[in-house]
């Protein structure tokens, strides 16, 4: 067998002779429990081998049998977002063979416990790959979907202020500056979803707003705000 041979359930593929001095024996056949393709042949032809005793995980490795069809990656989930992750979530995967694109799976298994050294939870997501263009031990980036939001208000994060009794924005009425008290909701790292407090269409400030009072007088320069 060759690496990258596809195989069927019960195709042999080693024969071995078992004959030992004064003793000949039949020789025995392995086949494969699976289908697959031929991952990785760790032997040549005429080496020796060792039985599967005492147990079927004790004898010598001939090769590796790998069904590519579908391919799973592991992704650690930290503490705070492990309530979020659930069974048949969707996922969007990358890699850096195939820069341009990306491919979709589902969360097909979620660690029952947290590491209590890294705090994360182990996390499968399983994608289809009838193609076989996604490779055991390449290394993915994952995207989980944790809520989708149709119609969601985006704002930029660094326009939100963190205060003692909430998050807070200002933006233009009048041409003079207005506090408003917000609640957000997804946070996406550069932009962050407002929930409450402000509608489409309002003139937000992005700059300046840290030294600005409600009440401030501003003027509008060039698309911007001050």
């Amino acid at each position: 067998m060759e690496e990258g041979q596809k195989v069927k359930p019960d195709q042999v593929l080693a024969v071995i002779d078992r004959d030992i001095d004064g003793v000949k024996f039949q020789p025995a056949e392995v086949t494969s429990p699976v289908e697959g393709i031929v991952g990785m042949v760790y032997l040549d032809k005429g080496a020796r081998v060792s039985p599967p005793d005492p147990g079927p995980g004790m004898g010598t490795a001939i090769l590796r049998i790998v069904n590519m069809n579908r391919v799973k990656v592991v992704v650690h989930v930290i503490e705070r977002d492990f309530a979020k992750i659930k069974l048949n979530q969707e996922a969007e995967i990358a890699v850096e063979a195939y820069p341009d694109e990306k491919f979709s799976g589902k969360i097909t298994l979620i660690s029952p416990t947290i590491s209590p050294m890294t705090r994360t939870a182990s996390v499968e997501v399983t994608i289809p790959n009838r193609n076989h263009r996604l490779k055991p031990g390449m290394f993915a980036q994952v995207e989980i979907v944790m809520r989708q939001t149709e119609d969601a208000l985006l704002i930029p994060a660094y326009a939100v202020l963190e205060r003692s009794e909430g998050k807070e924005v200002f933006t233009v009425t009048d041409g003079k500056a207005q506090s408003r008290t917000i609640e957000t909701g997804l946070d996406q790292g550069e932009l962050v979803e407002v929930k409450t407090g402000l509608a489409a269409g309002d003139t937000l400030i992005v700059e300046g707003h840290h030294r600005i009072s409600s009440g401030d007088p501003v003027r509008i320069v060039e698309g911007g705000a001050e």
